[in-house]
């Protein structure tokens, strides 16, 4: 269940029109509409609102493996998880995994491509500073930059695996360092979180970048 059908439901079960929880997010109710129709996506701060209007978690919200079933007889809306995506993630995404005491987690290193990637054994919510958008991410990836260094060039990038499918996974790119102890030092603290079963993570030791040219990106410090 995506993000526009939960909100939808949410919002017939809570009692709210579409003009209603436009006051409340302080939108239009034809952003309400655009929301519950995908056809844009809210922003961080919205979100943030509809978490604290529904009384749901990040996870609830974002996570489109956790759908609402809605009860007649008293109208209770409860979160199951799909057993159909799950397995599949399961399979997919879930072998080889170690047991830490507090969070599931793989590392491996490539000495080519310079990558480190963590499973966690659970979904948080994180803001990427590239697509401006929050999702639920179950899998992290701190890689070296390609091509030759300069000073404007971040070193490093952050990306994160919110959804893994028969077509393979769908990774988005977080953020960008300034260098790679700064990017293991964001997993690190991201990690802790984890760890302490906190629904979503901001992330600190970023920096701004800009595009350069078609394909690549410099920090931006103005």
């Amino acid at each position: 269940m995506n993000l526009g059908e939960k909100l939808r439901k949410l919002r017939q079960v809570h009692g709210y029109s579409q003009e209603q929880l436009g006051e409340v997010l302080e939108v239009s109710h034809q952003t309400i509409s655009k929301y519950e129709q995908n056809s844009i996506n809210p922003s961080l701060e919205k979100i943030h609102l509809m978490v604290e209007t529904f009384e749901v978690t990040y996870d609830e919200l974002l996570d489109d493996a956790i759908k609402l079933v809605l009860h007649d007889e008293d109208d209770e809306v409860e979160l199951v998880q799909d057993e159909v995506l799950e397995e599949a993630e399961e399979k997919e995404n879930l072998e080889e995994v170690t047991e830490d005491e507090e969070l599931v987690e793989e590392v491996v290193e490539d000495e080519d491509s310079q990558e480190e990637t963590v499973n966690l054994e659970h979904r948080i919510s994180v803001y990427s500073h590239v697509t401006d958008q929050v999702s639920a991410y179950f899998k992290f990836e701190v890689g070296e930059m390609t091509g030759p260094k300069h000073d404007w060039k971040p070193e490093a990038y952050l990306a994160g695996v919110d959804y893994s499918g028969w077509f393979g996974e769908n990774k988005t790119t977080l953020a960008y360092y300034r260098t790679k102890e700064d990017a293991d030092q964001e997993l690190h603290a991201l990690l802790q979180a984890v760890s302490k079963e906190e629904a979503s993570y901001d992330l600190q030791y970023c920096v701004p970048v800009k595009r350069r040219g078609l394909f690549g990106v410099q920090m931006d410090e103005e």
